[in-house]
């Protein structure tokens, strides 16, 4: 027995380091762990930092659902390298610019011709007076102002949850929609309220059969069962449970049977509720011998059910839904059939968060993703603002001005040869590439106070600051009042689209506005004291109020984000980093990527709308770099492992069967159909996270082991440290753990 375990653990460890290894995928680390980091702390900077942990007296299912979770993980053990790239066959992929809703790039509507998996055919409907043919197909429809690419700067919010990433948003419920359209007009005697369980409207819904046996105009009663054939004493476990057909009695199909759900044998017709199952005889067959008998069965917890428009979706958190069904004109030549999401998702910080880089809104049944991948640069050049710089200042014949001179020194470094163009200046005419600059504040010729020059570094000449053009295009106007003064051009990384450095003299010379001039301008307040740029602000060595401004997207009003304790990301995907922390220290830090606007196009993301029939292969960087596993341990027996905190482990299958998950978790508070998810912090008294998948029995672990296997269909579910998993006519719930209420006195 023992060598049939460690075969199939050598099974899973083969699965981690083969060939489905095929794309990439991000993840940002957090102090505490919970289920919405998966597959992190398993999977760090794209490498298998993991152990999966299968009990050696575990069932099948065990070994299974540990081989479903190594299968995910072995394609998120891989880096990037490179140009970002996003192949995509069967499906939809765009480069959507930041601010940008989905619906106009992709369209209103996506079908057949751009989705594989989606229907354009046509059905057969069955009633008493005959039968007729209609042409259908499946759409997507995405609302006009939402979803929509976006950053917390973008919004106009200083909210930490939204860092630098880039978020697809969704602003209400019913902006994405999945629709079974009807091409022509149905005939009266086809509506669909004149389903029946005799005539019932079957179609192919979200990729499942709904068989619709009754409707309103609005609602609709299905089978929603899982259907199960059986010979007398044949048996099918569903939702944990053995149902046994013991016999078949003789008469008109659908005649009575006798079950048994468990140990609990009944007689039934119609839909009877048996031990927990809801069971109905669909038809039955009977012979005088026994084992020719024969029924029919719809079994679940319900068998049928009826929905009204706005109820959850098959399968969905009632309270809590996803998606919700759509419903109207079920009594007329034109239905609808369809599901929307029933969620705004615009909060990072909410329960319902938006999707992130490389994350996907999953439709009902994994019919349909949205996907935003990668962005379509991954080339940034960084940009110090030091407000505290002190120089000596040359002339453009590289005479010493000014020596030990204060202001603002900006530093371009990474990506990319040159930082900044300028002009040279006087016996350096022409335009000029530098990594640095140094901008003073000084007293012109003519008498003006407060007036703003440029020096750059020039490495012919000791790399000393010398003074660029006093006139043309880059010239240092007198600021004496209002007005923008062109510094210099911050050239992105890859010299296709430049940004101007900015500069505004406030009107009464006291303070310098220093500007990054985007589509979303960002601003810097600077202080002066006796002409001179001394630091960031108010006053030097912390951060305040205006100190760090930028131009709002979404309204009139700028955003200040001089305290946001956090990086942000502006609309030119331009990153301001950790703003306060570096404020503090009167200091601004930039990272421009090489698109942010122009002819060469704009910072953008791939994303990628796929059907069931979409193939997605995306390589963060071009190629894509497999992590080797090559004398890393993937999986163990539970007896095989020598130090419990050595490793985070992923522990499969229930104290019964597995001796680490009987020392985290000795009696789950699970009953039967149901598992947990559960995350185990300072697991074993070391400082590593256990990670437990525990079912009330195997096909319960193998139905959690499936959430992880999933788990970006079910993200929105994966939140806190525990999750509950159940599995109703084969459709997989996740739900927060339910808390007891507090005694009464």
């Amino acid at each position: 027995m023992q060598n049939g375990f460690k075969n199939a653990i050598r099974k899973i460890a083969a699965i981690s380091a083969g060939a489905l290894m095929t794309g990439a995928t991000m993840f940002g680390a957090v102090s505490a762990t919970t289920l919405a980091d998966y597959p992190a702390p398993f999977i760090t900077g794209g490498k298998w930092v993991g152990l999966i942990v299968v009990g050696s007296a575990a069932a099948a299912g065990d070994i299974i659902g540990a081989t479903d979770i190594a299968a995910t993980l072995a394609q998120n053990a891989a880096t990037g390298s490179g140009a970002a790239g996003v192949s995509v066959s069967g499906g939809k992929a765009q480069d959507v610019p930041l601010n940008t809703t989905l619906a106009s790039k992709f369209g209103s509507a996506l079908t057949a011709t751009d989705l594989g998996g989606f229907q354009d055919s046509s059905i057969t409907i069955d009633r008493s007076s005959g039968s007729q043919t209609y042409n259908i197909k499946d759409e997507l429809d995405l609302s006009s102002d939402s979803p929509r690419l976006t950053t917390g700067i973008i919004e106009g919010s200083t909210a930490k949850d939204w860092g630098s990433d880039v978020w697809m948003t969704t602003s209400a419920s019913g902006k994405i929609t999945y629709v079974y359209k009807f091409k022509t007009s149905l005939a009266l005697a086809y509506y669909v309220n004149q389903s029946s369980d005799t005539y019932p409207t079957t179609i192919n819904f979200l990729g499942k059969t709904l068989r619709i046996t009754g409707a309103t105009e609005t609602s609709i009663t299905a089978d929603v069962g899982q259907e199960a054939f059986l010979n007398v004493d044949d048996s099918v476990v569903i939702n944990g449970k053995t149902i046994k057909l013991v016999n078949v009695a003789s008469g008109t199909s659908p005649a009575a049977v006798v079950v048994d759900v468990d140990g609990v044998q009944q007689t039934i017709s119609g839909t009877t509720l048996v031990n927990g199952l809801r069971i109905k005889v669909k038809n039955t067959f009977y012979s005088d011998t026994r084992t020719e008998r024969s029924s029919t069965l719809l079994i679940g917890t319900d068998a049928t059910k009826t929905y009204v428009n706005g109820d959850a979706y098959i399968g969905e958190d009632t309270n809590n839904p996803n998606w919700v069904w759509s419903l109207a004109g079920l009594n007329s030549a034109t239905p609808t059939i369809a599901v929307t999401n029933a969620q705004s998702y615009i909060n990072p910080a909410g329960s319902y968060k938006p999707i992130k880089l490389g994350e996907s809104m999953t439709g009902p049944n994994g019919f349909f993703k949205i996907t935003p991948t990668v962005a379509t640069t991954t080339s940034y050049k960084d940009y110090t603002f030091n407000y505290l710089g002190i120089a000596d200042l040359y002339n453009s014949t590289n005479t010493l001005n000014t020596s030990a001179a204060y202001g603002l020194e900006i530093t371009a470094s990474g990506a990319g040869k040159n930082g900044f163009l300028v002009s040279g200046g006087v016996g350096n005419t022409g335009a000029k590439y530098t990594d640095k600059i140094f901008i003073y504040v000084t007293t012109n010729a003519t008498g003006f106070s407060n007036v703003i020059r440029t020096y750059w570094s020039n490495p012919d000449q000791g790399n000393h600051y010398q003074e660029a053009s006093p006139a043309g295009t880059y010239s240092n106007n007198a600021g004496n009042g209002t007005g923008l003064t062109l510094m210099a051009q911050i050239v992105t990384p890859d010299d296709t689209s430049n940004l101007n450095l900015r500069a505004l003299m406030n009107t009464l010379n006291s303070n310098v506005n220093v500007i990054v001039d985007g589509a979303q301008d960002i601003y810097t307040n600077v202080s002066l004291s006796s002409n001179n740029i001394k630091y960031l602000g108010s006053a030097q060595g912390t951060s305040a109020a205006s100190e760090v401004t930028v131009m709002s997207y979404q309204g009139s009003t700028p955003v200040d984000i001089s305290t946001l304790d956090a990086s942000g990301r502006t609309v030119d995907g331009i990153i301001v980093n950790s703003v306060k922390s570096n404020a503090d220290g009167d200091q601004v830090k930039l990272s421009i990527p090489s698109k942010v606007f122009g002819s060469a196009g704009n910072f953008a993301i791939k994303t990628v709308v796929s059907g069931t029939g979409t193939t997605v292969t995306t390589a963060v960087g071009g190629s894509v770099v497999i992590s080797p596993v090559s004398g890393v341990p993937v999986a163990k027996l539970d007896t095989e492992v020598a130090d419990k905190t050595a490793y985070n482990q992923i522990i499969v299958g229930g104290p019964a069967v597995n001796t680490l998950t009987k020392e985290l978790m000795p009696t789950p508070t699970i009953v039967s159909g149901e598992a947990t998810l559960k995350i185990v912090e300072n697991a074993f008294s070391g400082t590593k996270v256990a990670l437990l998948v525990v079912g009330y029995d195997a096909a319960d672990t193998r139905n959690a082991a499936t959430v992880l296997k999933d788990y970006a269909t079910y993200k929105t579910k994966l939140v806190g440290n525990t999750a509950i998993v159940k599995s109703s006519g084969g459709v997989i719930s996740v739900s927060a753990p339910t808390v007891a209420a507090p005694a009464t006195a």
